[in-house]
């Protein structure tokens, strides 16, 4: 449905004015605007707010904040505090720790750095060890 413009308003101290084709009408109150000329306004749609549980579609535990892609080791990032320093991986790993492999949600990226790992996988059944 296209919405056709039928007039100009302004906001001023005495009320709101409205201008149809060539007349000026005043009102009090946008209520009143609404009532008087027999008008219906649009309600502002809420902004949806982004979704936390995800990093670049990968699952994450808890909330998300400063998510980035690394390019250099192909990883989703992010922290789990505005201003923290430890960056976490999102999605599903396979570490080597040791001798064995282990399964692992949301590494720490210097783990990563120092372990051999797998990953990221969108899933934990995705995971083979």
């Amino acid at each position: 449905m296209k919405i056709k413009r039928l007039a100009t308003s302004k906001h001023g101290t005495a009320g709101i004015k409205f201008a149809f084709h060539d007349q000026v009408k005043q009102f009090k109150t946008i209520r009143l605007a609404a009532r008087e000329a027999n008008i219906t306004f649009e309600k502002k749609p809420l902004r949806s707010k982004p979704d936390n549980s995800m990093v670049h579609g990968f699952p994450v535990v808890g909330r998300s904040y400063n998510p980035v892609w690394d390019v250099t080791h192909r990883l989703p990032l992010y922290t789990k505090n505005r201003k923290s320093k430890s960056w976490f991986a999102a999605g599903w790993y396979s570490v080597k720790r040791g001798r064995k492999w282990r399964v692992v949600q949301d590494p720490k990226l210097i783990a990563l750095q120092r372990y051999p790992y797998q990953g990221p996988f969108y899933n934990k059944d995705e995971v083979t060890v």
